[in-house]
């Protein structure tokens, strides 16, 4: 067999090749596991997140047969023998659907930014789609013109950006508190739908800036894929993301091939066959319209949170009205925090 060993059956080797992004988080109850080897007979934590063919589950190119990873091997970093590791023993499970977006603060020597996803079974999914739309509803009867076509906070909080927006020229920035306060009242009052939001503040270098932005969204990105992916899968779930296409979103696919390669993934995803990210376009698919629609709700309010708190003051699109929300925070020295909570827990943990 040509190239890397089997490696054909999941990913192209060139592919394999070319992808080679950081990883920037381990899960804690990764870092606390051992194994020994019996050739030398020390125990050693395995390096999780450095690139190797994937141990993933593999739809078979004959029919509808799947095959499914059982065991892994990894060197011993003492001498290098093979040692055999048994990974999560696979298998598949309902959709569970998680629509992300993204928001950015700029504060002059900081910038954020923040990544948050909005989480449904694939079956209770029509349940966000009626929420959305009688939100949109409720918009039509205070703005008195027509139904809006696609709701976004940020557009609706600049005065220029609302007198241009069909469906909401005649809002005021009080009717847009009021709106976000409806939603989010909604969205508090569902048992089906999760949140996530993940946000970091980077010391921003002029000369450095454009790469340490992507650093960051990777950063974020990665940390979000990890906690929300080993959540659902250890829920009995396989998650489906969807990320709004802004043309620039190759990094998000490969960031996650990234992370399949490793020996880390069939932990964090308990063997299951989680799919790649689905990039969507706002305007040619109303089917996932909504999904994305709420999350900017939630990406908004988060980053609005941070600028509150960062400027010292009261919030406006208060967290709190959205019930539970797993914040994901990080120490100034990098420490990853899961921080489940009613109201917005401040930028760092």
């Amino acid at each position: 067999m040509s190239g890397i060993e089997g490696l054909s059956h999941y990913i192209k080797n060139k592919k394999y090749k070319s992808i080679n992004r950081p990883l920037y988080y381990v899960p804690n109850c990764l870092l606390e596991k051992k194994y020994k080897c019996q050739h030398c007979d020390i125990n050693f934590v395995p390096n999780w997140i450095e690139k190797r063919p994937p141990i993933t589950p593999v739809k078979l190119r004959k029919g509808d047969l799947w095959a499914f990873p059982t065991s892994a091997s990894t060197p011993c970093p003492s001498c290098g023998a093979t040692v055999a590791i048994e990974v999560p023993k696979g298998s598949f499970g309902e959709e569970f659907y998680f629509f992300a977006d993204e928001a950015y603060r700029d504060f002059g020597s900081q910038y954020l930014v923040n990544y948050s996803l909005v989480g449904v079974r694939k079956k209770n999914y029509s349940e966000i789609i009626d929420m959305i739309s009688s939100w949109k509803q409720s918009i039509y009867e205070i703005n008195g013109t027509q139904v809006i076509d696609v709701v976004h906070l940020t557009d609706l909080w600049s005065q220029n950006a609302r007198k241009k927006t069909l469906g909401a020229e005649n809002l005021t920035k009080e009717n847009v508190i009021a709106i976000y306060k409806d939603l989010a009242k909604k969205i508090e009052n569902s048992t089906n739908i999760r949140i996530y939001s993940c946000s970091a503040l980077l010391n921003k270098d002029k000369k450095q800036f454009r790469n340490q932005l992507q650093m960051f969204k990777e950063f974020v990105t990665c940390n979000l894929f990890n906690i929300s992916i080993h959540e659902s899968t250890s829920s009995g779930y396989i998650p489906q993301y969807f990320f709004e296409d802004d043309g620039k979103m190759g990094w998000i696919e490969d960031m996650f091939e990234r992370m399949k390669l490793t020996l880390m993934f069939p932990f964090i995803s308990n063997g299951k066959p989680v799919p790649k990210p689905k990039v969507i376009k706002k305007h040619k698919s109303q089917l996932y319209l909504s999904g994305i629609e709420a999350a900017d709700l939630i990406c908004f309010a988060s980053a609005r949170s941070a600028h509150n708190v960062y400027y010292n003051k009261d919030f406006d699109f208060d967290m709190s009205l959205l019930g539970n929300v797993s914040y994901i925070q990080f120490s100034n020295v990098g420490d990853v925090t899961l921080n489940r909570r009613i109201g917005y827990p401040g930028i760092n943990a």
